[in-house]
């Protein structure tokens, strides 16, 4: 991206699916490494963990793609300016942007995925941190239990944020290809 209309075809690491898949062994690596894991088996976990998520992206854009009729390469940038509020000038784009954004707020107020990825992270945490004052690691198990509510906090801030943005996004589509709001 080129400055902070968003329009220039800027080197983004995330935007492809290597990117996300590096990003991810990467993360799964650390995170790994600092659990006190060997580090040929936090090596291993991050590479399998990294393929899975490069194909789980890849799967996750070609549906977006082809609920909303945006094309899998436009999806990263025109989801990147909805959130920062950069309405694109040609008409086609725009409505591309809308289908976009609807689709994203429609699965955002679908409240049963939230509560299942919430509970399931919960329960992930919970588990971990349980483990580990159970085998007698109590900071490893405080770390798990601090490090799980941060993570927590940190997705539910996010998904309001987002949610807050992508509605003001599209409240100003509509006035801007209606001359009125949604």
């Amino acid at each position: 991206m080129s400055g902070k209309e968003g329009t220039g075809k800027g080197w983004r690491v995330l935007d492809s699916w290597w990117g996300a898949a590096l990003f991810a062994a990467v993360l799964w690596l650390v995170f790994g490494l600092l659990s006190h894991r060997g580090a040929a088996s936090a090596g291993v976990s991050a590479v399998v963990y990294g393929g899975f998520m490069a194909v789980s992206a890849g799967m996750g854009r070609r549906r977006v793609s082809r609920a909303t009729g945006v094309e899998v390469d436009d999806l990263p940038r025109l989801s990147r300016q909805a959130r920062r509020g950069e309405l694109p000038q040609d008409p086609e784009q725009r409505r591309q942007m809308r289908r976009l954004v609807r689709w994203q707020l429609g699965r955002m107020h679908d409240m049963r995925r939230a509560v299942l990825a919430f509970g399931l992270l919960f329960l992930v945490f919970a588990a971990n941190t349980v483990l580990w004052f159970v085998t007698g690691h109590g900071v490893a198990g405080l770390c798990w239990l601090v490090g799980g509510l941060a993570m927590l906090a940190l997705i539910w801030w996010n998904r309001r944020r987002t949610e807050s943005r992508l509605t003001r996004t599209d409240r100003r589509l509509s006035v801007l290809d209606h001359g009125q709001p949604a």
